[in-house]
């Protein structure tokens, strides 16, 4: 473990006893971005954050699971001004470039497991208030996620701008930081990004980071095996959300593996959520008509009896 690694790995230990703000603002000032570009605010209630950047963009709550949110502020807006005290040949103007600045926050959850979608969904849904890329910091019980938007400008109508990506790397654990996270996290810091490549504008720091976060999605690919095995262990001791949780990751990563949709289909049963345990069995059953597991839910909807956990 380097230098910078270890100073992560502090960083990131903290959130679990100071305020989120202050944490937020110390663990990006280590990944080399620091701004005075910041908007003073006396709530960090997500109602009062609407309130203040809704303005006359359609916020879809359900999307952004907005009642799962506690707190969120802007942390800072980063522009070439404060890039170029890092990197002094950076170009000032950037006005020929897709991305002019970027825009960093923290958002903190619900104590609840939370799979890559729906921190997707609800990072997609903040992104739409602004013109600018997004870099959010999410907490959720003993962890961590990391989120970047990619979004591509529309020249004619800055309100027909395309968001073209989110990425996500999720569950890095306060209290104990796996090195493959630490890696991570110093390879998509300024200062590392700075040492490999010659950066000239946002555009190019946008396209690292999609490789570096894509390339944490092909690693999980490869241990997709192992996630099911602990999502079929935290069905087993019923502690469903987690489960759910863990085939969200599985099927993002293989949108058509049977045994995690039968996971997440009866663990969403159990938890009384009827009609996306119905769309999961419904879906299971058109890859697979002969699903004898699938089925047996299926008749239970039918029916209405009930279900014993020793199905699976």
């Amino acid at each position: 473990m380097d230098e910078l690694e270890e100073e992560i790995k502090f960083s990131i230990e903290l959130f679990g006893f100071k305020e989120m703000y202050e944490n937020s603002l110390s663990f990006l000032n280590i990944l080399g971005f620091e701004s005075q570009r910041t908007i003073e605010v006396n709530s960090l209630l997500p109602i009062d954050f609407l309130k203040q950047f809704e303005q006359n963009i359609i916020f879809d709550k359900k999307s952004a699971h907005f009642k799962s949110w506690k707190e969120i502020r802007l942390i800072f807006q980063y522009s070439s001004s404060e890039m170029q005290k890092n990197l002094v040949s950076f170009p000032l103007d950037q006005s020929n470039n897709n991305i002019q600045s970027l825009l960093f926050f923290f958002v903190k959850l619900k104590d609840l497991p939370f799979g890559k979608t729906f921190l997707k969904e609800i990072s997609f849904e903040i992104n739409k208030l602004f013109h600018i890329p997004c870099f959010i910091i999410f907490q959720y019980m003993d962890f961590i996620a990391i989120s970047v938007t990619e979004r591509r400008p529309n020249k004619i109508n800055r309100d027909k701008d395309v968001i073209e990506g989110v990425y996500i790397v999720k569950d890095i654990n306060i209290f104990k930081v796996q090195d493959e996270n630490l890696m991570f996290l110093s390879e998509i810091s300024l200062n590392k990004i700075i040492e490999k490549n010659t950066l000239t504008n946002f555009d190019m720091l946008m396209n690292i980071w999609r490789d570096l976060f894509n390339q944490v999605v092909h690693k999980k690919i490869i241990n997709k095996d192992h996630l099911l095995e602990k999502a079929i262990m935290c069905y087993e001791r019923n502690a469903y959300q987690y489960a759910i949780a863990i085939c969200n990751d599985i099927l993002e990563i293989d949108p058509l593996m049977i045994y995690a949709l039968e996971i997440r289909a009866f663990s969403l049963y159990y938890l009384d959520d009827l009609d996306d345990a119905l769309e999961d069995c419904e879906f299971a059953l058109s890859i697979d008509p002969n699903n004898v597991k699938m089925s047996y839910l299926l008749s239970l909807f039918e029916n209405s009896e009930f279900i014993y956990s020793e199905i699976i």
